[in-house]
């Protein structure tokens, strides 16, 4: 009996712990998505300082990059998994956050959008939420309407592939522009954040579009391990 009293004394103490050290972690989530929203607004101020065209083009992708990040950190504490988050949720936010700013009501522009739900490890999120919002002002800078069409297109994707990959893709037409064919910080950063994931990126173009996917295996969470 005093056993089994003690067990439960025991669990009952790892339980108050492994409870206290949640709600820590997500107080340090929760700040951290504050500090990063006040940088963000410290830029705002910035931006509207800047004596250039190219200055306030520079400041705002800082600052697109900043708040992909804060939506990252805001996820993980509402969520009761702290190390893992739902990515389709977290790219619709962050894709619908850019299109706001990228896309002005009445527009005009024919968009298609489909997220599924994928778990993916926190330490994944952060390097695609800053892939997808490379690719997605991208492909804003670039979205034209093609000769002898009514609209724009821009048609954004994000699913499972099988059991143990996932998929991201985004295209959009032109109006005769090569998008991120070139060599630019843009093209650079998605590599790199391509490379982080363990992707591969695909580019095409086709007459007056432009098409970019990153397809990337799902990592496992480490199984748990128990001292017996």
């Amino acid at each position: 009996v005093r056993m089994a009293e003690s067990i439960v004394r025991d669990e009952a103490a790892l339980e108050d712990s492994l409870r206290d050290k949640n709600i820590l972690l997500k107080e340090v989530h929760h700040r951290v998505k504050n500090n990063l929203q006040l940088i963000s607004s410290i830029m705002n101020m910035q931006i509207r300082r800047a004596q250039t065209d190219d200055a306030r083009l520079v400041l705002r992708r800082l600052q697109d990059r900043i708040l992909s990040l804060a939506t990252v950190h805001k996820n993980l504490y509402q969520t009761n998994e702290l190390d893992r988050v739902d990515a389709g949720k977290l790219l619709e936010e962050i894709v619908g956050q850019l299109l706001a700013v990228g896309l002005p009501t009445g527009s005009g522009i024919a968009l298609k959008q489909s997220y599924q739900s994928i778990e993916m490890d926190a330490d994944d999120a952060a390097p695609l939420t800053l892939l997808v919002s490379e690719t997605v002002t991208n492909a804003l800078k670039y979205l034209g309407r093609p000769d002898g069409e009514s609209q724009a297109r821009l048609e954004i994707s994000f699913g499972p592939v099988g059991e143990a990959e996932a998929v991201f893709r985004i295209s959009n037409s032109t109006a005769g522009a090569r998008g991120s064919e070139g060599t630019g910080l843009g093209t650079q950063l998605i590599d790199a954040f391509a490379r982080q994931l363990d992707g591969q990126v695909d580019v095409d173009f086709q007459d007056n579009e432009h098409a970019l996917q990153i397809r990337f295996p799902i990592r496992q969470r480490s199984p748990e391990r128990y001292d017996f």
